[in-house]
């Protein structure tokens, strides 16, 4: 009983330490048992009332000591779930298109088409501001607006372009080039190759419910 109840420096002479461990061994205190100890003289010898005042103060403080350490590790545990969510850079919900960063979408990628097939494949892009896509992709951008139409509804490329998806609605869409689907959620983006062995090849985009929202023409290169 009484571990770590240890009388204050300044009073650890040896019969005061004395007096203090008899006291603590007679009236059974525990720390852990702090709210049945009282110190009114009615109840212990008035010669051990200060002593017990001394050790009832050492218990409140053991107590306080012990809730701050708990309330610290609790803050540190939350603050590491805190960093670890950040850090995942997870899309809000509630994104708008006036912020600065934007995440490709979570949709599984489409196959790799066989060597004769025409369906574009998408590229992997790590996370990147979304102002610096949009300069790295300008006149290679295609947006869908909240009616899922297509901006710029006609465009022709050559053939191997990396090109961007760009969701500027809120919901999430469903967006098929040709014949492969993308899906986008509400604000996201995602990059694809447009390839195809058998050129020039005009692939039809729908956007949702929307079919037919408009058209790419992929052409041939020089050296090809």
């Amino acid at each position: 009983m009484g571990g770590g109840l240890e009388p204050p420096s300044p009073l650890r002479d040896a019969g005061f330490r004395n007096r203090w461990n008899t006291i603590i061994r007679t009236h059974r205190i525990d720390a852990l048992k702090l709210h049945n100890f009282n110190t009114k003289p009615a109840i212990y010898p008035q010669e051990d009332v200060g002593i017990l005042k001394l050790i009832k103060v050492k218990l409140v403080y053991m107590k306080m000591k012990k809730t701050l350490m708990l309330v610290v590790v609790v803050l540190v545990v939350v603050l590491g779930y805190w960093l670890m969510g950040r850090d995942g850079n997870f899309l809000s919900d509630n994104m708008s298109p006036g912020e600065e960063t934007a995440m490709p979408s979570n949709s599984p990628a489409a196959k790799t088409p066989a060597k004769k097939s025409a369906a574009p494949t998408s590229v992997p892009t790590s996370l990147r501001p979304y102002g610096d896509l949009v300069k790295e992709y300008e006149g290679k951008r295609i947006q869908f607006d909240e009616r899922c139409q297509m901006v710029p509804s006609n465009s022709t490329y050559k053939n191997g372009t990396n090109i961007m998806l760009d969701n500027r609605s809120s919901n999430p869409v469903s967006v098929k080039v040709g014949t492969a689907s993308y899906s986008l959620i509400g604000y996201g983006y995602q990059i694809i190759n447009l390839s195809s062995s058998s050129l020039p090849k005009e692939m039809t985009v729908s956007c949702g419910t929307a079919g037919n929202v408009g058209k790419i023409l992929l052409q041939a290169r020089l050296n090809q």
